[in-house]
């Protein structure tokens, strides 16, 4: 479904993207620009950060972005579109999630992959009708998810526990290290050759 310029975005929500198989920086910015047209303008998005896996043993390390996003989706339709384009992005579940939702307190099995898009915060809304749940229930105990939400959207607050993002990171329990990506090293004009070269 594609947001038209006729709809307007009446909510904010706080994604969160991840990937750690392929090229995920590639893969990353396909996401930003399926979000962008199918889900609602991306208003600010945190720079790339790398962590180790988290909930099971990889030898790759993630890279996760927060965005930022105005819509006039709803947020089951959001997640709707949210999974298509995981799929599209070479996403493999082993079931559906919206046909075969799940609890925190159900085992979860966690995996390399190529996209991973989470619904963080949605506005103040606290839902709970799987497979949809509002706040994300395990972003408190993520630094993953707390340190690139924290550069975009500090001060939004978890409707839960009324703590702020930046607040939650302080606290955070989680001990993974999660480092943020260099910028790229601007190019200044090009340099006339050296004598004798």
């Amino acid at each position: 479904m594609t947001q038209t310029t006729k709809d307007a975005p009446a909510h904010k929500a706080l994604l969160l993207l991840g990937s750690n198989e392929g090229d995920s920086l590639a893969a990353l910015a396909e996401a930003r620009r399926l979000l962008a047209l199918r889900a609602g303008t991306i208003e600010a998005a945190s720079a790339v950060y790398t962590s180790p896996a988290w909930g099971f043993e990889s030898q790759h390390d993630f890279m996760n972005q927060a965005l930022v996003v105005a819509t006039a989706l709803p947020p089951a339709t959001l997640l709707r579109e949210m999974l298509a384009i995981e799929a599209l992005l070479g996403r493999r579940r082993d079931r559906d999630p919206l046909l075969h939702p799940t609890r925190p307190q159900d085992k979860t099995t966690y995996s390399d992959r190529t996209m991973d898009i989470d619904l963080i915060l949605y506005d103040q809304q606290m839902l709970d009708t799987p497979p949809l749940q509002l706040p994300h229930p395990r972003m408190r105990e993520r630094r993953f998810v707390l340190a690139p939400a924290a550069e975009v959207a500090p001060g939004w607050a978890d409707p839960l526990t009324g703590l702020t993002v930046l607040q939650l990171l302080r606290q955070c329990p989680d001990p993974s290290p999660v480092t943020p990506l260099p910028d790229p090293a601007p190019q200044g004009p090009p340099q006339p050759p050296k004598d004798g070269a």
